[in-house]
């Protein structure tokens, strides 16, 4: 499909070298087969535009399925013609959005460390939003933040309902935090403990927000590999950076003008669509972009909400391997109207469209808003070690329901666990959800072994029809491809690979 478009959108025919990407024009979830009758070659505007088309409510711009094969169809008749002149636009820049998840990564683009970035010869535009960035970085105490903290311990569920009696009254919708067994609201007194342990929490405070406007949530879980009967953990908010990146593609320098963006110097944090944002030109540093290097514009510091968003990821780099602190690069589309629920620190920056010139001539090239459904993800994270996971279907239900981890002590080494099938369930899913593999020596049930020497990869998973009150037995263990840090609490991790797992399920 690549030779055939000559690396060029089958769409808006841009000529994008490797920024182009092979779309299933029928998504694989929907039985599209991964043929070259279905595929098309996209840029990725023209791939988020592509990937959440719905046919039940049709208006707007995405492409539908009918769309895609007419534009494939034109583009490459265009290209067996040796049409190629007639394409829409110049290919002398590469605009991507990238979304920095991690931490450190932050603290060094704050520092005006970028050897994180991957892109070649990288050169930092210092705006209000970078400004923002190194107010809110230097306001935590510590060089690192996972966005998680460990709270009280308990002897059991029971014990921790004596002294929370309700705990979920207020709390959104469970369906965002299936992992955990309880949730609730911090107290005045948790949120006083937790700004003196975290930045992001002691700026939310101080700028007026409360428990109720979702600053943190505390969830329990039965933390048996840790030897811990009931565990509270604090879920606070991210801190996500997203930086414009433009790429002098061409073979001659180029000199960037202006961008042409919405624009907010607001202090504080402000919901992205609902701000009092100005139509602005942003002036950009007049010196010479030669070819190869790229300009990275900060355009927000992002403050997501706490439940996980449902993500898909097309492509992933694992640059460093799999080694104890692994980091990786991934090209991820998420549900538009999840930028609505994000907070944004500091102002940000809309842009649509870049001014540049070339030799004696100027260009405008159009860029799509950053709205979540189309970028690159830069983030660095330990494994979990969270095991394989048991999931049940039940009779009136058309949803999968999170039950629990199991083999919860078999990390490298084998053994056993059991579990009764509870009324209504007519059949359970085993999932490896971790980049590590599950190795299910016997699979029994009521002591008949159906299933013996099972691996199970990541995104792996074994459906088996059952009866209520059957007794499943499991000899087995699994091993994590990355080094675990135990010490770190894991809830949130485990959270979002449920819900994702979960919402892909329904999906499906």
């Amino acid at each position: 499909m690549l030779v055939a478009a000559a690396r060029h959108c089958c769409v808006c025919h841009r000529y994008n070298g490797v920024g182009v990407e092979v779309h299933h024009i029928v998504q694989e979830a929907n039985g599209g087969p991964n043929t070259y009758e279905n595929a098309i070659a996209l840029c990725f505007d023209c791939h988020a535009a592509a990937g959440h088309y719905n046919a039940r409510h049709p208006r707007g711009t995405k492409y539908s399925p009918d769309e895609l094969r007419l534009a494939r169809k034109i583009w490459l008749e265009m290209v067996e013609k040796n049409q190629l002149h007639l394409a829409q636009e110049n290919s002398d820049v590469l605009c991507r959005y990238y979304v920095c998840k991690n931490f450190e990564f932050l603290r060094n683009i704050a520092s005006l460390k970028l050897s994180d970035f991957p892109v070649a010869q990288p050169i930092l535009f210092k705006n209000n939003v970078f400004h923002a960035l190194v107010d809110l970085i230097g306001r935590h105490p510590d060089s690192y933040r996972h966005a998680t903290l460990w709270g009280r311990t308990f002897e059991s569920e029971e014990a921790f309902l004596d002294v929370y009696p309700s705990p979920d009254e207020g709390e959104p919708d469970d369906e965002q935090y299936p992992y955990f067994s309880k949730t609730r609201l911090p107290t005045e007194a948790d949120l006083i403990s937790l700004k003196q342990q975290d930045g992001l929490v002691s700026a939310m405070v101080d700028y007026g927000l409360a428990a109720e406007d979702s600053i943190a949530i505390a969830g329990c879980y039965e933390a048996a590999c840790e030897g811990i009967e009931f565990q509270e953990e604090y879920l606070l908010r991210a801190i996500w950076g997203v930086f414009l990146a433009v790429e002098n593609r061409s073979d001659h320098p180029i000199t960037l003008s202006h961008l042409q963006a919405k624009r907010s110097t607001k202090a504080g944090f402000e919901v992205l669509t609902e701000s009092d944002s100005v139509v602005d030109q942003l002036q950009l540093p007049q010196a010479p972009l030669l070819p190869g290097m790229t300009v990275i514009i900060p355009v927000s510091v992002l403050i997501p909400p706490l439940y996980p968003l449902k993500t898909e990821i097309n492509s992933t780099d694992l640059p460093d391997g799999m080694g104890e602190y692994y980091r990786a690069i991934s090209h991820c589309l998420m549900e538009p109207g999840h930028i609505e629920e994000c907070l944004t620190y500091g102002g940000f920056v809309q842009p649509s469209s870049l001014i540049y010139r070339k030799e004696t001539h100027e260009f405008r090239q159009n860029i799509h808003p950053f709205d979540l459904t189309n970028f690159y993800e830069m983030d660095m994270h330990w494994g979990c070690g969270s095991c394989p996971h048991l999931f049940l279907q039940y009779r009136d239900s058309e949803r999968l329901k999170y039950e629990r981890e199991l083999l919860r002590f078999c990390e490298g080494r084998l053994g056993y666990d059991t579990y009764v099938v509870p009324a209504g369930v007519f059949e359970i899913v085993i999932a490896e959800l971790e980049d590590e593999v599950t190795d299910l020596v016997a699979l029994r049930v009521n002591g008949e072994e159906i299933a013996s020497n099972v691996r199970l990869n990541k995104g792996d998973d074994l459906r088996v029809m059952v009866c209520p009150d059957d007794v499943i037995e499991l000899h087995g263990r699994y091993q994590p491809k990355c080094s675990v840090n135990h010490n770190l609490p894991t809830g949130r991790v485990r959270n979002a690979l449920i819900y994702n797992y979960l919402a892909g399920s329904a999906g499906a």
